[in-house]
Formats: structure tokens, sequence, C-alpha cells
């Protein structure tokens, strides 16, 4: 296969950058998107109260692609040119179908950097030039998720003992520009009525109850989950323990976040800050977070 491009991209595995398919232009794949929600209006007051925390609308990209027909190497197969552009134009929909899951889009950033967008296919794709030896067509992507994200996860470990039981900078996830809500996270006992705040919204999530040693207080932010238990870290194992966890902050349904770093010019960038508190920390608590770095 000839591959044309030093910053790819693929769909679900597939590289769109071949003699017989290409991307002819991207739109939107630096577009970040506005926000849902408005600042409040109040009668009698000039302008508006700004309300921090809202929430961004759908990401979306378009892909305008162009079908030859030729192979992968460009090389002519046969003397029909239309079977050879209509079997690539056959590919690129079977590539492109949304209909059972997301499609993984991954995009080459720089050498060795690889971000990813869950996406689907919301508008129809209807070619837009026919000829004899190509076609155009264009994708229009859009993002659930809103925002890009690392392909694979990232685990940050607090210090452990007594020391746990403070301010930390998630090392680990240094670099993301937008708000991760989709984590694990895992107190390992022993401590009491453990509380973990991120640190630059304060928004917080506690159990109110004892960890002991040796167990753990697990939480998934994706699915909402709460759960206690012996070895049960990134599992779905355990006891629910929904009844004994309270939450509160900008993040609202979700039971937690975390939020990237504040970026002062002057100084280099820093790692998001997140604290654990708690009583009755010993030589085993420590606080763990999984999860992919998320990109404006």
């Amino acid at each position: 296969m000839t591959n044309t491009s030093t910053h790819p991209w693929q769909v679900n595995g597939f590289r769109l950058d071949t003699l017989a398919y290409n991307i002819r232009e991207k739109k939107g794949w630096l577009y970040t998107p506005g926000f849902k929600e408005s600042n409040l209006e109040v009668p009698g007051r000039a302008g508006e109260i700004w309300v921090p925390g809202k929430r961004r609308d759908t990401g979306q990209v378009t892909l305008a692609m162009t079908v030859f027909s030729t192979d992968d190497n460009g090389a002519v197969v046969g003397s029909d040119r239309y079977a050879t552009w209509r079997s690539n134009f056959d590919t690129l929909l079977q590539i492109f179908d949304s209909t059972y899951e997301l499609l993984d889009v991954q995009h080459t950033h720089v050498s060795g950097g690889v971000r990813q967008l869950m996406a689907e296919v919301s508008a129809a794709v209807n070619p837009s030039e026919v000829q004899k030896q190509y076609m155009e067509f264009a994708v229009l992507l859009a993002v659930p998720g809103v925002y890009w994200q690392d392909t694979a996860d990232v685990t940050w470990t607090s210090t452990t003992g007594a020391g746990a039981v403070a301010l930390h900078a998630a090392t680990q996830f240094l670099g993301a520009t937008a708000p991760m809500e989709d984590l694990w996270l895992v107190v390992d006992g022993p401590i009491t009525n453990p509380r973990i705040t991120d640190e630059r919204t304060g928004h917080y999530i506690q159990y109110n109850g004892t960890v002991a040693n040796g167990t753990q207080w697990v939480v998934n932010t994706t699915t909402w989950s709460s759960k206690t238990g012996t070895a049960i870290e990134y599992t779905t194992g355990g006891t629910v323990a929904t009844a004994l966890t309270v939450s509160d902050g900008l993040f609202l349904p979700r039971l937690f976040a975390l939020s990237p770093a504040k970026r002062v010019f002057s100084v280099s960038p820093v790692a998001p800050a997140v604290r654990l508190g708690g009583t009755g920390a010993s030589t085993n608590t420590r606080l763990r977070i999984r999860g992919r770095r998320k990109y404006l």
C-alpha cells in the first residue's frame, strides 16, 4: 500500500491516504465547539452574570474525500476503471458506517503522537462530482464526546501513607487541555471519609464511611458507580456504596472530573491538581486515577 501523508488519518484502523482514496480537504478538526448553555440575565441589571463550567456542544469534523479508479498503489486494474472506483467507494462507505458503533477516528498530529475521536457520520454521503477516473464526496463526522483524546489510558498514583492526604499534581495528565470526565478513581485504605477534590473547580466526591486497610473505594465516573471491596481496582466488582457517596460541584451530574491545569503565560505547563482528604490514613493509603487525557 502506498501512503501519501506524514500525518495520516485513519478510521477503525484504515488509513485514508492511499492512491485509491485520499482526503482532499479537512474542515473542523481544529474547531472548538461552543457552549450549549448561556450566562444569566437578570431584569434591571446591565449585561449578564457569568456562569462557569458551561457544557460544550457536539464536536464535528468534515473530511472531503476523493476516490480514484486505481488500486492502493496507483495501478490501473483491468479495463473497467468504473468498476475499480466503484469498489473503492464501497470500501469507504463500509469504513464510514457508524450504524452499529462509533467510529475510531485517529490523527497523527506529531511524530509518534496520535489523538483520537469517537464519532458518527451525521449526514448523508452524497458524491458531489463523478468523473470516469475519480469521484468526490464529503463525510460529516459528529463527535458526541466533544473532545479529542489519547488512544490509551494513563494512570497516576499518589504518594503512599499519611502523605497521601494532601494536594497532588497528577503528572500523568500533564498536557491535557479539556476536562477529563471518564475516569477510574481508586482509594486504598486505611482512610475514613475519603474526599477527592478537583482543585481548580472545587468539585468533590466523598465516601462517608471507612475504607479499611487492604480494601479499596472505587469510583467509575463513566458509569456513575461507587463501590467498596478487596482487590476491586479498575473492575466492576465490590459492594455498591452509592448511598454513602456524595458529590457536588461544576461537573454535576457527573460524580467527578479532572480539570486541566490553568495555563499561565510565563510559566511552563503544569499538571492538573487533585486533593485527597480524610482521616485515619496510614502506611498503605493512596489515591490512583486512571483515564485518558482530553484535548480541545
